[in-house]
């Protein structure tokens, strides 16, 4: 059979880094990988091809005897379109993935087979039934999957050299259990691992085709402890023997700061940035949605000893909690700004059916109507739920003016700022020839300097090319890892900003008052 599997083209979110391709030379921030994983799973007689609407344009006109379709909630119309032009062409479709997994009665209709669940037995099952034409509508995974069941991706099958960074997992599953989260409903609290071998294997394959950075997409990559350091021990000796050009990033939670050992790792591995789930600085609604880990330690210690080690930290943020009022927006701001984090994914609560949250407020009869295709990567600012402390109009004007403040000119450059003061001075190493690879990276990253300064000097206002050179010059001063990320988020900056004017109006213009207390400019306590 010819097999071509479709991720659908996403909204614009934060995470897509669309509109700063002009500067960086990648399409899109990251590829599925799902379906390169999928791909590895097909035996060799069948010939399978993959197709990423963010960086390629998806051609119905060829044909194909199967059609696999992944989906996020947010892809789902472009998905069913995708379905339903390849099933008029006579071509059978199959839809698996995230969205697939948790709501398959809402997806069947659109297809002729769903792979509910992961895919490491029942898609092999799926293609030998397919054969036999005996295959069924609905394959549902009973129970989770031996992640060390899973074979390396076909890395091979994406055009690795237009994304930002390739994703590696290492483990299913976090050991936690917060309300409003999916993770224990689709992969189970119990990490489930692969070995240290297995990772890096993967990350050698995406070495030998050309990437240059990992994100490992783990839903806690500390999950287990021991085995994450053996991952870290094994990815140093990589990068000292060969693999230099390497950088990496994951997710993983916050009290990753509690163990010296693995922060020290994580600094000589060359982890550029890790994204840590803080969700708010109220303690009240960390316990609240069983987020009991974030509640043990001052978190802004936490973070800063992070920083530390040369590591940007990204954080994940909510506002909606039931223990949140109109107040809670100012803490935020407050909190993020005294922690030193540029980059942060705030977005308003919400409940993923399924989720313990869900059942919650469905059993207290608050779920309200909603679009689920309007939930745009953390920028959506969509309530589906009857606040408790505050009203649905309140949470949905706190968040938009949240947003704004966080990313306006002024206050995006003190947090980062903030952060860069906190790197270390740069350990000197032993020196070695350049590899060839090493060459052709500098060349890259001087052409793409050379586009960073024009797009700020040039085609940015006096005050942007004003704030640019400030800043590069302070960070100079600190060295040259502050420098080149003061470079780099300078670009981040530049998407994030466009995308927070273009959904929720202009940063620049919106009030240092938040909504709730014109009368007053003074800030709330930003206590852990």
């Amino acid at each position: 059979m010819r097999i071509c599997l479709v991720n659908p083209l996403f909204g614009e979110s934060i995470w897509g880094f669309n509109r700063i391709q002009r500067i960086t030379g990648t399409r899109y921030s990251l590829p599925p990988l799902g379906l390169p994983t999928v791909a590895a799973l097909t035996p060799p007689e069948h010939e399978v091809e993959i197709i990423d609407e963010n960086v390629e344009e998806l051609d119905f006109d060829r044909e194909y005897d199967l059609v696999g379709i992944t989906s996020f909630n947010v892809q789902l119309d472009r998905a069913f379109e995708i379905a339903g032009e390849y099933r008029r062409r006579g071509v059978r479709v199959v839809m698996g993935g995230p969205y697939a997994t948790l709501a398959p009665e809402e997806c069947l209709p659109h297809v002729d087979h769903l792979l509910a669940g992961e895919a490491e037995y029942t898609w092999p099952r799926f293609l030998e039934d397919l054969e036999a034409g005996e295959a069924r509508p609905l394959y549902q995974q009973a129970g989770n999957v031996p992640i060390a069941d899973s074979p390396v991706p076909r890395f091979d099958l994406l055009r690795i050299r237009r994304y930002g960074a390739i994703p590696v997992q290492t483990s299913r599953g976090c050991p936690y259990e917060c309300e409003f989260c999916d993770v224990p409903v689709t992969m189970g609290r119990r990490p489930r691992i692969k070995s240290a071998e297995q990772v890096l294997e993967e990350v050698e394959a995406i070495h030998r085709l050309g990437g240059n950075t990992v994100l490992f997409t783990d839903d806690n990559f500390i999950g287990n402890r021991k085995r994450a350091k053996e991952i870290l021990l094994g990815l140093r000796d990589f990068r000292r023997n060969g693999g230099r050009t390497m950088t990496f990033r994951a997710e993983m939670t916050l009290n990753v700061a509690q163990d010296e050992e693995l922060l020290d790792l994580l600094g000589e591995t060359r982890f550029e940035s890790i994204f840590v789930g803080i969700e708010t600085p109220r303690a009240e609604s960390l316990r609240e949605a069983g987020k009991h880990h974030n509640t043990r330690r001052p978190m802004i210690e936490d973070v800063r000893k992070i920083q530390s080690r040369g590591i940007m930290v990204w954080a994940g943020m909510i506002v909606g909690f039931d223990h949140d009022d109109t107040d809670i927006f100012r803490e935020q701001l407050d909190f993020l700004t005294e922690a030193n984090v540029p980059v942060t994914t705030t977005g308003v609560l919400v409940a993923i059916p399924k989720t313990a949250l869900h059942d919650r407020l469905g059993r207290e009869e608050r779920l309200l109507p909603w679009n689920k295709k309007e939930v745009q990567g953390h920028l959506g600012g969509i309530v589906n739920f009857a606040p408790l402390l505050m009203t649905r109009e309140q949470l949905e004007s706190g968040y938009r003016w949240l947003v704004r403040s966080l990313y306006s000119r002024k206050n995006y450059v003190k947090r980062l700022l903030g952060n860069l003061e906190l790197f270390p001075r740069l350990r000197k190493g032993g020196s070695h020839l350049p590899t060839l690879r090493e060459v052709r990276g500098w060349i890259r990253d001087l052409r793409v300097l050379g586009r960073i300064f024009r797009e700020f000097l040039v085609r940015g206002d006096n005050e942007m090319r004003g704030l640019f050179l400030r800043t590069l010059a302070r960070a100079a001063r600190l060295g040259p890892a502050p420098f080149v990320q003061a470079l780099a988020y300078f670009v981040i900056f530049k998407h994030v900003h466009g995308v927070v004017r273009d959904n929720f109006g202009d940063p620049e213009t919106v009030s240092a008052r938040d909504p709730f207390h014109p009368a007053s400019e003074t800030s709330s306590p930003a206590a852990a």
